[in-house]
């Protein structure tokens, strides 16, 4: 498990969130997906983060890879993720299983950096998907 970087725990989020700051919260969402999995995922996600604080870190993540709104473009995007999170994979289970991946996303660098925070791909795009759902 990862201590230090715990995705499950909504204090990293709530501390990114702040850093952040107000310029976020004015950020434009044209892309809304709806379609019944997408939305059962962000739901399954919504477990494991604090909505409000994967919203901010998701909408600033949406316009810097898809600042022209197109829906296709989002849910390809998001497909991975969807599937990741849509199983019936008890909570705990899938929350170690996440932070596996965020601990394999960090040796393999498949980091981002965004807004001066270090991020792991699987939290940002857990993080999108969270975002591109309506709560």
């Amino acid at each position: 498990m990862i201590t230090r970087r715990g995705f499950a725990r909504t204090s990293v989020l709530a501390a990114i969130v702040m850093a952040l700051g107000a310029g976020c919260e004015g950020i434009a969402r044209p892309i809304v997906l709806r379609d019944e999995r997408t939305t059962r995922a962000a739901r399954r996600a919504e477990k494991l983060v604090d909505r409000g604080a994967a919203d901010v870190i998701g909408g600033v993540r949406r316009a810097a890879l898809l600042p022209d709104g197109d829906e296709a473009s989002a849910a390809a995007l998001v497909e991975p993720t969807v599937a990741l999170l849509d199983t019936d994979e008890p909570i705990d289970a899938l929350r170690a299983r996440i932070a596996q991946l965020v601990t394999g996303d960090l040796l393999e660098d498949h980091i981002d950096d965004l807004e001066g925070w270090t991020m792991s791909a699987t939290e940002l795009s857990i993080c999108l998907l969270v975002h591109l759902v309506e709560p």
